[in-house]
């Protein structure tokens, strides 16, 4: 079973992040890679076993899947930050007030109990 989990970083990491993350699937897709190689082997073989092709297939599909759905996280979080420097931008020039930016090594900001 998938769940979304959730963490926090400074604004000027987000991107550092997602790198990290991205990274922390780089065995998985050298694992498709050598799938996809071995796959192509059987595949060119003499004497095909296609009950090894047909697991190989879903092994491959399973494993391109696990990627690509880090990458759909990654994208996601890349469009919010993006999204974010652009309104940003935008109210610089219409003059809104926008908070801000803290500095990186300001802690969370406080929260009134009022």
């Amino acid at each position: 079973m998938r769940v979304k989990i959730s963490y926090t970083a400074q604004l000027s990491d987000i991107l550092n992040e997602c790198a990290y993350l991205l990274g922390n699937k780089g065995d998985a897709l050298k694992g498709v890679i050598d799938l996809f190689n071995t796959l192509q082997a059987d595949l060119r073989a003499s004497d095909v076993n296609t009950q090894k092709v047909f697991e190989s297939i879903d092994s491959l599909r399973g494993g391109l899947a696990e990627v690509d759905v880090r990458l759909m996280e990654i994208g996601e979080i890349v469009e919010g930050h993006d999204t974010y420097h652009r309104e940003l931008r935008a109210g610089a020039a219409d003059g809104a007030a926008f908070p801000p930016l803290p500095p990186d090594d300001e802690g969370e900001p406080e929260v009134s109990s009022d």
